[in-house]
């Protein structure tokens, strides 16, 4: 039978071989992108409006009311009119406005401390929030916030 000798049969194999190796690099480059994409998906997005795991998170209004305003590391000087300072995003109550002198309560969902401070550059009277607590800022900066220091 002429298509079981080893002339027929020896091209058969090489160009599946060559198929099977041609695909073996986008199989792997599939599956390096299927550990990749979950795991960025994952990970906190600063300045979305979403107080996620690994951002303290500033609010409008006391008791983690209004407008939201998150950061994942520490900021300085938040800037004092639009278009150039941090400000609170989403839909609710403060959105638009610039974070300085505009917060009344925070989130630090983070594993360290986080300090708020009156004036920028991490300076004046402050308030340390504890990993994963909230709480309404004191009389000192309810309204008067500057910066803040994460850690």
């Amino acid at each position: 039978n002429q298509a079981t000798t080893p002339e027929r049969i020896s091209p058969m194999l090489t160009r599946r071989t060559r198929r099977t190796i041609r695909s073996v690099p986008m199989l792997a480059m599939l599956a390096i992108g299927a550990l990749v994409v979950p795991t960025s998906a994952a990970s906190a997005a600063a300045r979305d409006a979403r107080c996620e795991y690994g951002e303290v998170c500033f609010f409008y209004n006391s008791d983690l009311r209004g407008a939201i305003s998150d950061f994942d590391t520490s900021v300085a000087q938040y800037g004092s009119s639009q278009p150039d300072c941090y400000d609170f995003k989403g839909i609710l109550n403060g959105a638009g406005r610039c974070l300085k002198n505009n917060a009344a309560s925070v989130m630090n969902h983070t594993d360290k401390p986080l300090t708020v401070y009156f004036n920028s550059n991490y300076r004046g009277p402050s308030q340390t929030i504890p990993p994963h607590s909230f709480a309404n800022l004191n009389s000192n900066l309810k309204n008067n916030n500057a910066s803040h220091r994460i850690g």
